[in-house]
């Protein structure tokens, strides 16, 4: 169920992730990457179940403003700590999935489906206001939360948009499990993938991906659903994992192969899930990143110890970019808005 809702809402920025913390003002051509920041046109609310908590759980989107970043709101405490900064600091490393807590120990996990949603859809700045500890598990994927935010629309603001521009090498690393980022030649996100299990429906499944994330990251990743083998959910549920799992909202894999009845999106819809998850989880760098990543069985961990390295080597590293048009595009549009302008004086 989703519905959208009229409401103006100004985001308390205070435990937000300062804009503007860096100095750089460097800027970069680009004919495809939004050059301003994004938020949705107005508010929309969907209900759902928390996968692992099993309780009910309503979301409300709201615009807001220039500069406020992701922030989400805990409707259901009454304490005045209720904001929570979804970024990579905030991060509080849970088994499965990935969790933001403020200073106050205020907290909210399964956030990156949401997050990779926003990222898909170049949206910088929103307030998520949420009844319950856990965003909704819909239906495993990003999916259902793209359509709504494809329902309230997204526009864009008047404050220049902030990119990171890798350049340099930085990896997290345990065994032969890494996650590596990488400078791109091209100022766009690419992705190369491997995943490695010792079963026969997903065994080993490799995937790259380049593109602009509205395109190409909505078409190949965001529908691809979480997964769970079956000998292992009485194990999570024991632990108050998968309290809310069903094959409604996860893939479930046996000895045979896919449980679900009506089997699989993609052929490795395993490996795209992972990408999803790697997507949500980066955009907690509270900005989009340009770069190439090179991840080996990585999970949430990994993704957020990469985040942590990389921040920790700012000079050498990365550095905070802006977008411009090519001269020949603003050409065109000054061109093609003359003619508009005529047309309507003629008109007239």
């Amino acid at each position: 169920m989703n519905q959208i809702i009229n409401k103006a809402v100004k985001v308390d920025a205070s435990d937000r992730l300062q804009q503007g913390q860096y100095s750089d003002t460097i800027e970069i051509i680009s004919d495809t990457l939004p050059v301003t920041e994004g938020t949705i046109a107005r508010s929309i609310k969907i209900s759902g179940r928390g996968v692992h908590s099993g309780k009910n759980v309503t979301v409300q989107l709201y615009p807001a403003g220039e500069g406020s970043g992701i922030v989400l709101r805990r409707v259901d405490l009454k304490n005045g700590h209720r904001d929570i900064a979804v970024r990579y600091d905030c991060v509080e490393l849970r088994k499965l999935c990935t969790k933001v807590v403020n200073s106050f120990g205020t907290e909210v996990s399964m956030v990156e489906h949401l997050m990779c949603a926003l990222f898909i859809s170049n949206i910088d700045n929103v307030l998520v206001e949420l009844n319950a500890a856990e965003l909704p598990i819909l239906d495993g994927s990003a999916e259902q939360w793209l359509v709504l935010i494809e329902d309230a629309e997204v526009v864009r603001q008047n404050r220049a948009r902030r990119y990171l521009q890798v350049r340099g090498s930085v990896e997290s690393r345990e065994d032969d499990r890494f996650c590596r980022l990488l400078p791109h030649k091209k100022n766009a996100l690419a992705v190369d993938f491997r995943i490695d299990f010792s079963h026969k429906v997903l065994g080993q499944q490799h995937l790259r991906l380049f593109g602009e994330p509205h395109k190409t990251w909505r078409s190949e990743i965001a529908s691809a659903r979480t997964f769970v083998f079956r000998k292992d959910i009485e194990k999570l549920r024991e632990q108050n994992f998968a309290l809310g799992g069903s094959l409604d909202n996860a893939l479930v894999i046996d000895d045979d192969g896919v449980v679900n009845p009506e089997g699989l999106r993609f052929e490795d819809e395993f490996v795209r899930h992972k990408i999803l998850d790697l997507c949500g989880d980066l955009y907690l760098a509270g900005m989009p990143i340009l770069g190439r990543i090179e991840a080996n069985k990585s999970g949430h961990r990994l993704n957020n110890r990469l985040l942590k390295a990389l921040f920790e080597n700012k000079n050498n590293a990365w550095r905070e970019v802006r977008v411009r048009r090519s001269t020949a595009l603003e050409e065109c549009h000054n061109v093609s808005k003359n003619h508009t302008e005529m047309d309507q004086l003629v008109t007239i």
